[in-house]
């Protein structure tokens, strides 16, 4: 009987424990897990604590470990499990923690996330961390000037108004002013709308050296050598010339191009084609190398050119992002420092469709994304042909909606524009349309279409030169910086407008080689003095 009335007790008590411990208990589990973000101060391994700065202050976190992996705080470096060892000073993370209920003041970490995102882009570094650090003011990828010193303005910027779904005030800024010779001071950073941050926005690992490489791409005076003709297009034409399209023919013709004495004073780039860059001059040294020697920036193109698409009469898309990724790191080892990828896009009454558009620019933009991961700038060239009786009118039309789903879709690949050239047509009447616009409508309306729809941060625009003459790309390009007022480097891309005098020339003779880098460095000449918008007619008399 006194067992019983014992356990009675016991249980009675018991009873009473639990009930007074449920209150604290779910005081415990209702506790909200809050968010912080900032940058990794330290970590203390012996009081089991991390050390976060945000918005200029410290802050301490526990987190439980054992051994040097983080087991009761669960930590992911790009959505993989990370280990102790792994996290470094600086880096840029999120905490997710939740408050000690009998000592509010205490915060344990329950999750930390690293995710790959440019420090540049965290939504929790304000500006007193960046002047502290000296970190220079970042653009937005998606603003761009007006051209006249005003503040940028938001490019589709339906997607970034306030109380749209998902925005939110970050901390991005931006700032306005030009570039090149008409620099003017940043202005005063404003904060912007915009949508959360997202992983993976680029890759930082070969940021400066990207934008230092698109900048050096459109320096001043310069511009690139197309030299990335395709088996076919080279043997077409070698066939005008009546020389038969050998690879030795084909290795001989490069070299003398990218031998030509003094054209590194015009030329900062060229293109290759995937035979090219692995070929060596006639001395054993590789091509490429022999343009760095003269500091020349080799590139390569990577598309694998145009294809029927599907379901789309009369027109095409461009192929090749299967192995891209390999083939970029390739070529990066072979001295690529930049790659071009062509679209085609042809104009009609009733083309090109929104399926082309769409489906064209979706493939710049992934190749674009897959370059600046591995280290090459990226040329986005969205060539609309002026083949055609269309009118300087609809050829503007058709460039702008194809630059405006470019930008499109640049942006919502998280490509860095400062990373990136563009190489578009400029902006002419069709080449059988019976009113050709004069050089300086071509001009004027190319400068007025790309205001509209280029963002500012791009550092530079080489135009391809399209079926143009050599002397009316030169031309265009010049009247272009004449007029000026705009805020990227206005620069050239040009194959047969750079090589078809040179070519002509060379005739396919070694004894002609003198004569083919005259006619090269004669046409390299009078486009670098486009790029100052000092070419004339004169120029190409005294040749």
């Amino acid at each position: 009987m006194r067992n019983l009335e014992r356990r009675s007790v016991l249980a009675w008590l018991l009873l009473c424990a639990l009930a007074l411990a449920a209150p604290a208990a779910r005081a415990a589990s209702d506790v909200k897990t809050e968010r912080s973000n900032g940058k990794l101060v330290a970590y203390d391994a012996a009081a089991q604590t991390i050390v976060l700065k945000e918005k200029g202050k410290e802050q301490s976190f526990g987190v439980k470990s054992e051994g040097s992996v983080l087991t009761r705080t669960t930590v992911t470096m790009n959505a993989k499990p990370a280990k102790f060892d792994d996290l470094k000073p600086g880096m840029i993370m999120i905490v997710y923690w939740k408050p000690d209920p009998a000592d509010p003041s205490k915060r344990f970490a329950r999750k930390i996330d690293v995710p790959k995102i440019p420090r540049e882009f965290q939504e929790d570094v304000d500006a007193a961390e960046r002047a502290e650090s000296g970190a220079q003011q970042r653009r937005h990828p998606m603003r761009r000037g007006r051209g006249d010193g005003s503040a940028p303005a938001l490019v589709s910027g339906a997607r970034c108004r306030p109380g749209a779904p998902g925005a939110r005030r970050d901390s991005l800024y931006l700032s306005g002013g030009f570039r090149g010779a008409d620099a003017r001071e940043p202005r005063t950073p404003v904060p912007i709308w915009t949508e959360e941050p997202r992983e993976g926005v680029a890759s930082m690992s070969y940021a400066k050296e990207l934008e230092a490489t698109a900048r050096a791409l459109v320096a001043p005076g310069k511009g690139i050598l197309a030299a990335d003709e395709s088996g076919g297009t080279i043997k077409k034409r070698f066939d005008k010339i009546q020389v038969e399209s050998t690879e030795t023919n084909r290795r001989d013709y490069r070299e003398m191009l990218f031998t030509t004495k003094g054209c590194e004073e015009f030329i900062s780039g060229v293109i290759l084609f995937d035979e090219t860059i692995r070929q060596k001059a006639s001395d054993g040294t590789p091509l490429a190398k022999v343009l760095s020697d003269k500091g020349v920036i080799p590139g390569i193109k990577v598309d694998k050119g145009t294809k029927p698409l599907p379901f789309a009469k009369d027109e095409v898309v461009t192929e090749g992002l299967d192995g891209l990724r390999e083939r970029l790191v390739e070529y990066r080892g072979l001295g690529a420092r930049f790659a071009k990828w062509r679209a085609v896009i042809s104009i009609t009454d009733s083309l090109p469709s929104d399926y082309c558009l769409r489906t064209n620019a979706d493939a710049l933009a992934r190749y674009a994304a897959l370059c600046v991961e591995e280290g090459l700038v990226p040329i986005v060239e969205p060539e609309i042909l002026m083949d055609g009786s269309h009118t300087i009118e609809r050829s503007f039309e058709v460039t702008r909606r194809t630059l405006h789903g470019v930008f499109d879709a640049l942006f919502h690949q998280r490509v860095p524009l400062e990373q990136i050239l563009l190489k578009p047509n400029m902006v002419l009447s069709g080449y059988e349309c019976p009113q050709q616009a004069s050089v300086r409508e071509v001009a004027e309306r190319t400068i007025q279409c790309f205001k509209q729809v280029v963002p500012a941060a791009v550092p530079g625009i080489v135009y391809l030169s399209g079926g143009q003459s050599d002397e009316a790309a030169t031309a265009h390009l010049n009247e272009m910086n004449r007029i000026g007022g705009f805020p990227w480097e206005m620069s050239f891309s040009y194959g047969r407008a750079l090589q078809a005098p040179a070519l002509k020339a060379w005739g396919g003779k070694k004894e002609n080689f003198a004569a083919g880098q005259q006619a090269f460095y004669h046409r390299a000449k009078c486009n670098g003095a486009a790029r100052y918008g000092k070419y004339s007619e004169a120029m190409e008399k005294a040749a």
